[in-house]
């Protein structure tokens, strides 16, 4: 799920991943018979978790909105080392395809960091749609 949302300058629309899909797939990762799979969703859940406590800390004042955008560049350079830290015999077939992904949507998964309104919206726009159910037929 992608969501396209204002920035509050109301100049630029921005995309945002959501995180949840990706934590989902790695939680399945993470009892993979693969030994490699297990090790990359621990440690793609570890940056996750990382963007996070920036996020927490920039609105408990901790960080200015400058010090949050640096965040996210490290943030992203130890994702890259992750890719990068490939096992002997090449990642999992699983592993490959969420490398993949976060490859093609590479600007969309941190915007939170750039504009930390973006979270906000996201959430409220959740809270409108949860209500809702839809059945299958």
């Amino acid at each position: 799920m992608t969501a396209i949302v204002p920035t509050l300058d109301k100049v630029r629309w921005t995309k945002q991943k959501c995180l949840a899909h990706l934590e989902r797939e790695l939680e399945s990762l993470k009892t993979s018979r693969f030994q490699a799979n297990r090790e990359f969703a621990a440690d793609v859940q570890q940056v996750l978790a990382t963007a996070r406590i920036h996020y927490r800390h920039y609105h408990g004042r901790n960080l200015t909105l400058e010090d949050l955008g640096s965040k996210r560049t490290e943030v992203e350079n130890s994702l890259q080392k992750i890719f990068k830290a490939t096992p002997k015999k090449g990642w999992p077939y699983d592993a490959q395809r969420l490398i993949n992904r976060l490859k093609r949507h590479w600007e969309e998964w941190f915007t939170f960091l750039t504009y930390p309104e973006v979270k906000q919206i996201i959430m409220m726009l959740r809270e409108l749609y949860v209500p809702l159910s839809f059945t299958a037929k």
